[in-house]
């Protein structure tokens, strides 16, 4: 029986994530075609044709990592050096996205909590506070996914690590 190595349980986790990633970035992608196609009046179909080319490009990124490391964990030894920068670059992408979502959770709850002081029921508290878990969520796994994919880039850098094992 072969020994289990953690850069393969996280290599396993990177397809599954990308995976689900993909699937649904695809779902945006056809619902945004459409309803573009469908024309329907008060959407602002530049920033559809945006968001669409965005979901393609994001979907083409999710199932190009799901594939490095599949060839990775296949053995393949010409896939390591690619999954590494991917592995990379989308850590980068993450702490970037950090700042970002730090930003736009932090605007939206000075805005929702302006309007909630107005409220004397408490309905408006209770549905900010369910905006804001996936939100905060959200950025949780952000977080946790940097040092992942930078440990697994540094792994597969070292001499040990073979995909063949």
């Amino acid at each position: 029986m072969a020994r289990v190595v953690g850069w393969r349980i996280a290599a396993w986790l990177i397809v599954l994530v990308a995976g689900v990633g993909a699937f649904f970035y695809a779902r945006d992608a056809i619902g945004i075609s459409l309803v573009l196609r469908g024309g329907t009046a008060g959407i602002d179909a530049s920033a559809a044709h945006v968001q669409l080319v965005r979901d393609i490009a994001c979907f083409i990124a999710a199932v190009s990592l799901a594939v490095l490391a599949v060839l990775v964990l296949g053995g393949k030894r010409r896939a390591v050096l690619p999954l590494r920068l991917a592995c990379l670059l989308v850590a980068i992408w993450a702490a970037t996205s950090v700042f970002s979502m730090w930003r736009t959770i932090t605007q939206l709850r000075e805005g929702l909590g302006a309007l909630a002081s107005s409220d004397a029921s408490g309905d408006f508290a209770n549905a900010v506070g369910s905006i804001l878990t996936p939100m905060y969520i959200s950025l949780g796994l952000q977080i946790l996914v940097i040092p992942v994919l930078g440990w697994v880039a540094w792994r597969l850098g070292r001499a040990d690590v073979s995909p063949a094992d």
